[in-house]
Formats: structure tokens, C-alpha cells, sequence
């Protein structure tokens, strides 16, 4: 979750960095704008293609199908279409959210049992290894 999250935050920040300051001058207009200029037809619906050109215009290299299907879907919310309302109110939710750090659950994870391990137990697991290292080191204090 937190790859796909930093995705979007990625997009998001690309979109209102790159390509907003060339369509318009207003940050309160900024996101149905920049939905305006790639709805070619005016018919307040922006298709996969144009999204994957609006992606590559805001300095995304090559996007691949998969990645704009993705977008496409976490913005429309799985929705047949992306609409201008949609659009907007992504973006704007978007706005003042920062990246999130990604976890390595792993290292919780108890392999002999297959359950993860709390905060506390993992520390005492890691001080019982310190002690066994020590050990076989010659250090027993």
C-alpha cells in the first residue's frame, strides 16, 4: 500500500508542479484546469490515453499501460470513466500530504510459527541474539 500511495503522491506532485503553472495562473482553478485542457472533446471525460499523455507531460518517462490503469483507477475510484469532479476532488485531497516510509513487516515476522511479533517481543528477540553473539564471541559481560 504504502508503494501504491507514493505512486499517486508522486503523480499528484508532478501534475501540480509541472503542469499546472503552464495552463493557469490560479491555484484555486488549478485542478479542473488542468482537466479541461486534456478533455480534448469537452465531454468532462478524460480516457486512459489522455491521462497516460498528461502523466508523460508532467515528466513521468515511459508509462506503462499497467501504471496508468492504476492511476486510472485509484482517481475515477474503479469507476468506467474519469470525470472532472473525480479529478478534482483526488487532487485537492492530495495537496499537503506528505510521502510515507515504507515498513519492512518482515523483520516482525516469527518464521518458526508464522505470526508476527509485537514491538516488545521483537526487541527481546534482538537482545537474546546480542547475548548469544557476545557469547560465542568470548564477551560474557
Amino acid at each position: 500500500m504504502v508503494n501504491e500511495y507514493n505512486y499517486m503522491h508522486e503523480i499528484s506532485i508532478r501534475l501540480r508542479n509541472h503542469l499546472m503553472p503552464l495552463i493557469t495562473e490560479s491555484p484555486l482553478t488549478s485542478w479542473p484546469r488542468l482537466f479541461e485542457f486534456y478533455d480534448e472533446n469537452n465531454e468532462n471525460i478524460i480516457t486512459k490515453l489522455q491521462l497516460q499523455k498528461m502523466l508523460e507531460d508532467a515528466g513521468m518517462n515511459y508509462v506503462s499501460d499497467a501504471e496508468t490503469g492504476f492511476a486510472f483507477n485509484v482517481i475515477a475510484k474503479f469507476q468506467p470513466y474519469l470525470n472532472r469532479e473525480s479529478f478534482t476532488i483526488w487532487g485537492e485531497s492530495m495537496h499537503g500530504k506528505i510521502k510515507k516510509k515504507l515498513i519492512y513487516y518482515s523483520q516482525y515476522l516469527d518464521i518458526k510459527n508464522m505470526k508476527m511479533d509485537t514491538q516488545k517481543e521483537w526487541n527481546d528477540k534482538r537482545k537474546q541474539e546480542q547475548k548469544f553473539y557476545h557469547a560465542i564471541q568470548g564477551n560474557t559481560s
